[in-house]
């Protein structure tokens, strides 16, 4: 597997450092959290073991990211058991 990489611009991760502060939903800032740590350097895997989520879900946020942007995680699928 290709090592994944993410390079932000600074506009970028000022709004996902809003995002990981202040955003109402856990998951949201998770999503911010994770996605600054790969744009600072760190591994994958490393940051899924600290934030105690899964690799593969680090990647689908990188993807979105790169395809939608802001828009690309914020409208993805929390994941999880479905509402009744």
């Amino acid at each position: 597997m290709r090592k994944l990489t993410l390079t932000l611009n600074e506009a970028e991760v000022c709004t996902l450092e809003q995002l990981a502060k202040a955003h109402p939903k856990e998951y949201f800032r998770l999503r911010g959290k994770a996605l600054i740590a790969v744009n600072q350097g760190q591994d994958i895997a490393t940051v899924a073991a600290v934030l105690r989520i899964s690799g593969e879900s680090i990647r689908t946020w990188i993807h979105n990211w790169e395809r939608h942007g802001l828009v690309g995680i914020l409208n993805a699928r929390a994941g999880g058991r479905p509402a009744k």
